[in-house]
């Protein structure tokens, strides 16, 4: 696995108050810090986790098949798939918009050069180590998780401690979460906690849905109003309240609910939650928004989310359909469609480029969401190792796609 590092320019964003500009070119004698693909966590934390997520989907994939088999087995397979897909690719491309948006604010110092290099280093041997899935390697990896995790806690406390903007503290607090179920997860399946290990993935996935809520908030639907030149629209106020309380007690009921018997389950909550964020995207619909490709990718992306958290919540009472099935509408559909997005929305700029998206670009987002929808399908039907295979087939060639066609803008710097 080769790691590219990050890039010369990246939008400035302001959390909440997001606006996009170009951060100004500053000349500088050292050359690390000036080479375009050192320069801030973005770039390289997004290219890394597309390169990752192709092998690993291949390597998965190689595993459902029999093509492959891995010697230990300390974590067992669909640990090892869902973990690395959660914590290895989709907390590196959140931990790196993350970092990124948050640094620009009043252009605080932030990672570069050395610091971002030894940090994607961290995380390449953690993936090294659980692929190598031994009982000294997956305690290494939970040694190194840990210290990973807390260079980022303090990295990014440090930047917003600095602009002293206490609406960024909650992803804060959602890092600290997240770190606790990676270490969980890992903690767990070293001593034979499976069934526990798993539990603690779902959680992630259930977290990470609050972190593409907040992101969709404060980010995207700025992208709609900005780009297809619509008046700033006023928010469902009730469901704005309603939604982050719903989220966050729907994910406690989950936790508890393992461990103690509650009187509810978490399944109304989940239904609930994806209600609620079905109502909160049809808010900002609008004809100019739907004839811009980006833009009605990023509400398609989170309409997923929407849909999944109704489905996972359906599969309480309905027994065909199940946890993992339904929660792929979120890893799969939501996450891979509003990361393709958000990496080209930041390479084509403003409104009079986001029409120019290139057909291959299009293709990209088209695989991406017919994978979701034939590995839900599919496996609803009972063929899931059919559908593993598509949409695993689908998922690499659309990543693929979107690396060959940014990687010559990417490894650039912008003027």
């Amino acid at each position: 696995m080769s790691f590219a590092a990050l890039a010369y320019t990246v939008w400035a964003i302001e959390i909440f108050n997001m606006h996009l500009v170009e951060p100004k070119t500053v000349p500088s004698l050292n050359l690390e810090a000036n080479h375009a693909i050192w320069q801030l966590p973005f770039r390289s934390f997004f290219i890394t986790g597309i390169l990752f997520s192709s092998v690993s989907i291949m390597v998965w994939l190689l595993i459902l098949t029999g093509k492959l088999t891995l010697v230990h087995q300390v974590l067992p397979r669909v640990i090892w798939h869902a973990h690395e897909m959660i914590f290895g690719f989709a907390m590196l491309m959140a931990v790196g918009f993350v970092l990124t948006a948050a640094k620009t604010r009043k252009y605080v110092s932030c990672i570069k050069g050395i610091p971002a290099g030894l940090l994607l280093a961290i995380w390449g041997v953690i993936r090294i180590a659980l692929f190598i899935n031994s009982q000294l390697s997956v305690k290494l990896a939970i040694a190194l998780t840990l210290v990973w995790w807390l260079a980022i806690v303090l990295i990014y406390s440090h930047i917003v401690l600095s602009t002293k903007n206490k609406r960024d503290y909650i992803f804060i607090s959602i890092f600290c979460v997240l770190a606790s179920f990676d270490l969980a997860t890992l903690s767990f399946s070293t001593i034979g906690e499976t069934s526990l290990a798993l539990h603690f993935t779902r959680a992630a996935v259930l977290m990470f849905s609050i972190l593409i809520s907040i992101i969709y908030g404060r980010v995207i639907t700025l992208f709609i109003i900005q780009n297809s030149n619509t008046k700033p629209y006023k928010h469902i106020l009730w469901v704005e309240k309603l939604l982050l309380p719903t989220a966050v007690t729907g994910i406690s009921v989950f936790i508890i609910g393992y461990f103690i018997e509650l009187p509810i389950t978490p399944a109304m909550l989940m239904t609930t939650a994806g209600c609620l964020h079905l109502l909160r995207i049809s808010k900002g619909l609008s004809l100019k928004a739907l004839m811009l490709p980006l833009l009605w990718v990023l509400n398609i992306s989170y309409a997923f989310m929407g849909l999944g958290l109704i489905t996972l919540g359906l599969s309480y009472g309905i027994d065909s359909i199940t946890f993992s099935t339904a929660s792929h509408l979120i890893t799969v559909g939501s996450t891979g469609l509003i990361i393709i997005a958000m990496m080209s929305h930041v390479q084509l700029g403003y409104s009079s480029q986001l029409a120019l998206v290139k057909p291959q670009i299009l293709a990209a987002f088209i695989m991406i969401f017919t994978a979701s929808i034939l590995l839900f399908t599919l496996s609803k039907l009972g063929y899931q190792l059919i559908a593993c295979v598509f949409s695993a087939g689908l998922w690499c060639l659309s990543f693929i796609t979107f690396f060959l066609t940014f990687w010559p803008v990417q490894s650039k710097p912008r003027h």
